[in-house]
């Protein structure tokens, strides 16, 4: 007896169920699959990998690498449910190419990977912002590239970039005129989008707190004349700041505001320190609106790049800049005396373990080392320099000042003034204490102590906290 012929229809249909019982009895012996998020990161970045099912962490964690050279980047993990990132413990050397491998990577079930996966990570090449000769801001290389990014008929106020170095926001005033403006700038395409324009209030000393997520700012009331009539501390939420007109409030009111001298936050959490009315300075939780006072200080140097800690300098003297004193606050309000050395460090800037000081005596820039309680001891005229290292010689004719890291801290900028020269009034611009400024920003490679001049042309803004910001 013949067996009857099936359909189409049914042969698929038993193909399939036997598939579906293979399945069943023996399981699905396919393998995991990795992939990179992103194969191009800033320095500040995680490096993150994504993938298709659940993986045993300890299996993965054990058979990942990231490499320079052969040399393992040492780093922690943060998991989520079918993505791992993995957290350098300091930033990625920009403009480098990284390799990253993952070896006997398990899933949940006990499927292996059967060939490494194996990517590369590739870093951006070193850019920082600065401000130009005609006051505007622009874009920088160490090939000496330069893009403006404003327009030539503005004078850059003040200026905050975002922590992965994507947009920057920017006070601006219109030249011969008292009409601001706030705009917002993608760093790389310079599109511009324009925020706020007025003649009655303006914005300084923008900031960017809290990985970005929030725009702090002074601003300032004028009258008709164009004078400066009263000043608050306000905020807005980063993304929205395109509407700040709407998402604007006010933190701190000019009855309670002191010197608007000091304004410091972090992208690690949502911190700002400001000074108050009675001269002290504040630390101010954004999230729920705590302050607690720090004390009077002459001056903040701002956050050590973790969040951990507040650096602050004391004044022993009338003749400022004279600073007696060193003093690290941690976030939770401990405070440590970082060094009692009477030093002349009027401009500082930090990486994750040292701090980089300019002497008024040498006129010299110097790397201090934290240690293990963040000991730092800058160069001064009477006591021995320990663990210390001196990046510029300095003469009698030039001052180096304001350096400021790279954000992998293999190179520092700083800028150079003159000391002597014409001395004709108007001919160049001069700072408080008379001194000519010339303004060349140089840069140096630490590794070789080799400077290099970036911009050769007069650069005098009086921008506080210098005119170089260096991208991630």
């Amino acid at each position: 007896m013949s067996m009857p012929k099936l359909s189409p229809f049914v042969v698929v249909q038993l193909a399939l169920l036997a598939a579906f019982l293979i399945l069943l009895g023996v399981g699905d012996r396919s393998q995991p699959k990795l992939s990179l998020q992103t194969d191009r990161v800033v320095a500040t970045d995680a490096v993150v990998i994504q993938f298709n099912r659940p993986l045993d962490r300890s299996s993965l964690e054990k058979g990942f690498s990231l490499t320079l050279n052969d040399r393992a980047v040492p780093g922690l993990f943060s998991w989520s449910a079918l993505s791992v990132a993995f957290i350098p413990t300091l930033p990625l050397q920009q403009g480098e190419t990284y390799t990253l491998t993952v070896t006997g990577a398990r899933d949940t079930n006990g499927r292996e990977l059967r060939k490494a996966f194996v990517s590369d990570v590739t870093l951006s090449t070193p850019q920082f912002l600065f401000i130009t000769p005609d006051q505007r801001l622009a874009r920088g290389s160490l090939d000496g590239q330069q893009t403006p990014l404003t327009k030539d008929n503005l004078q850059v106020l003040s200026f905050a970039v975002d922590e992965r170095g994507e947009s920057v926001v920017v006070s601006s005033r219109e030249k011969g005129s008292n009409r601001y403006r706030l705009e917002r700038i993608a760093v790389q395409s310079g599109e511009t989008t324009l925020v706020s324009a007025s003649d009655r209030y303006f914005y300084q000393d923008v900031a960017l707190c809290g990985a970005a997520s929030d725009f702090v700012a002074y601003r300032k009331t004028l009258d008709e004349r164009g004078t400066v009539t009263s000043a608050s501390l306000v905020m807005a939420p980063f993304e929205g700041i395109d509407r700040l007109a709407q998402f604007e409030t006010e933190l701190v009111g000019s009855e309670k505001l002191g010197l608007n001298d000091v304004l410091s936050c972090t992208y690690r959490s949502r911190q700002l320190v400001y000074r108050s009315l009675d001269g002290s300075l504040v630390l101010r939780e954004l999230a729920s609106a705590e302050e607690t006072s720090l004390g009077i200080f002459q001056r903040s140097f701002g956050f050590s790049p973790d969040g951990g800690r507040i650096i602050l300098g004391t004044n022993v003297t009338n003749d400022y800049p004279i600073i007696r004193s060193l003093v690290g606050i941690t976030s939770v309000g401990k405070r440590e005396t970082l060094s009692d050395e009477r030093y002349d460090a009027i401009d500082g800037s930090m990486s994750l373990t040292q701090l980089l000081a300019y002497s008024e005596d040498r006129r010299v820039l110097s790397t201090a080392d934290f240690q293990s309680r963040m000991q730092v001891v800058v160069r001064s005229q009477d006591s021995a320099v320990r663990e210390q290292t001196v990046i510029t010689p300095g003469d009698s004719n030039t001052s180096d000042e304001r350096p400021r890291w790279s954000v992998d801290g293999r190179y520092v900028s700083f800028e150079r003034t003159s000391l002597v020269g014409d001395t004709s009034p108007g001919e160049r611009p001069q700072d408080a204490l008379g001194r000519l400024l010339d303004g060349e920003i140089w840069y140096q490679q630490l590794s070789n102590r080799e400077n290099a001049l970036f911009q050769p042309n007069p650069v005098f803004t009086g921008l506080r906290g210098g005119n170089v910001v260096w991208l991630p």
